[in-house]
């Protein structure tokens, strides 16, 4: 999807969306999705709307998960430019979800209804982020120490494991971690 806005006395905005619900970006190096939508807007003249050389172009990627690796691994092809990773914004229909229903709440009557409609999509499609654990009365208790994995010592000084020896677990620093 390309939007356009424009508008006397300023350069136009360009905005190349590319939207994903349960897939992730197509292709490789050149033919990488995302590099060549980059290079779409590096030439506007193939997307024959008219639009000057000057205007000001990007590219978002709307995804249901974190896709900052696909965006790396588009920014480290030889398909990418030095000024690409100024271009290329990531959002998640999370993100719509929470930003729709904010919207929601300070609109007029009719706009209000499209956003909350929107938001009810999202919600149904699944696409919020997680909320909370809760407790679902109809599932029994566990008694004190049946089943637990972790128990309280006398004066806490931590968790310590109640089924022995944990060496079977890998512990791995998470790749978004410096």
């Amino acid at each position: 999807m390309v939007f356009s806005f424009t508008g006397p006395e300023v350069p136009a905005l360009v905005v190349v969306v590319e939207v994903k619900l349960w897939s992730e970006k197509s292709g490789a190096g050149e033919f990488d999705q995302l590099a060549r939508y980059l290079r779409l807007l590096d030439d506007l003249s193939n997307l024959q709307i008219g639009l000057s050389e000057d205007s000001i172009r990007f590219l978002l990627y709307l995804t249901p998960r974190e896709s900052i690796h696909e965006i790396s691994e588009t920014l480290s092809s030889n398909r990418s430019e030095k000024n690409d990773e100024q271009r290329v914004f990531r959002v998640q229909w999370q993100d719509l979800l929470v930003s729709a229903v904010a919207a929601s709440r300070s609109r007029t009557h009719f706009s209000t209804r499209i956003l909350q409609d929107v938001a009810r999509f999202l919600k149904r499609r699944g696409l919020e982020y997680f909320d909370r654990f809760e407790q679902e009365p109809a599932l029994g208790q566990l008694a004190a120490k049946d089943g637990s994995y972790y128990i309280a010592e006398e004066s806490f000084k931590g968790f310590t494991p109640a089924m022995g020896d944990m060496e079977h677990f890998v512990i791995r620093k998470a790749g978004w971690l410096q």
